[in-house]
C-alpha cells in the first residue's frame, strides 16, 4: 500500500493523504525532520527553502499547484519531490 499519491500537477489536493501524513509523521518524526532527509536535488532544496519550506510535513500538506508556484520550481522538480515523498512515506 502506498501511504503517498501521485496526482497531476494541476490539482489542489495535497501530494500525501492527511491522514496518512498524521499517523507518519508522528512515527517517522517528519514535523522535525529536514528536507535534507528527502534527498533531492540542490535546486529543489533551494526552491522549496526560498518559499519558506523547511521540513518534510511543511511540503507534505502542499498540493502540486502550490509547489508550482514557486519560482524555478518547475515539473521536473515536483516529479522529484513526489517521488521523494512516495519513498519517504512508504
Amino acid at each position: 500500500q502506498r501511504a503517498a499519491r501521485s496526482r497531476g500537477p494541476r490539482t489542489g489536493d495535497p501530494i500525501v493523504d492527511f491522514k496518512l501524513q498524521r499517523e507518519y509523521n508522528v512515527k517517522l518524526g517528519a514535523s522535525r525532520s529536514s528536507l535534507d532527509a528527502l534527498k533531492i536535488s540542490t535546486r529543489s532544496l533551494n526552491s522549496l527553502r526560498s518559499a519558506g519550506i523547511e521540513t518534510v510535513a511543511e511540503l507534505a500538506i502542499k498540493s502540486p499547484q502550490d509547489l508550482l508556484g514557486i519560482r524555478f520550481f518547475g515539473e521536473k522538480c515536483l516529479n522529484e519531490v513526489q517521488t521523494a515523498l512516495n519513498e519517504y512515506y512508504k
